[in-house]
């Protein structure tokens, strides 16, 4: 979903720091999953774009969770997997209003002010 990203942008996609996302994306690049390249409009920073491999561990382990999904509401009416299925995009959505608000009111790291 976010093919050739920066760190700090997949950190804020995720809503974790930018030094957890680097220390992963290293370990990610160790194990195949990722490249790390310079990022083409500012030499300084870098963005990460799955590998083959990556791609294929993602899609194995959708697969996976859905099968696994399935299981857990395979007794389920039609009408209790809508109704979960609405209060997690309700959860969802209380998510990133919360993380916009954190956003707007935390300031910017490593930026010097001037």
């Amino acid at each position: 979903m976010h093919e050739g990203s920066r760190p700090s942008e997949l950190a804020e996609a995720m809503g974790v720091d930018r030094s957890l996302v680097t220390r992963q994306l290293r370990d990610l690049e160790d194990e195949g999953k990722v490249t790390v390249r310079p990022d083409p409009s500012d030499g300084r920073a870098f963005v990460a774009e799955l590998t083959e491999q990556g791609r294929q561990e993602i899609a194995e382990l959708t697969e996976f969770g859905m099968r696994r999904f399935e299981s857990f509401v395979e007794d389920w009416d039609a009408d209790e997997i809508r109704e979960l299925t609405r209060l997690l995009w309700k959860f969802e959505h209380s998510k990133a209003a919360v993380s916009e608000r954190e956003q707007e009111e935390r300031p910017e790291r490593g930026r010097r002010r001037r």
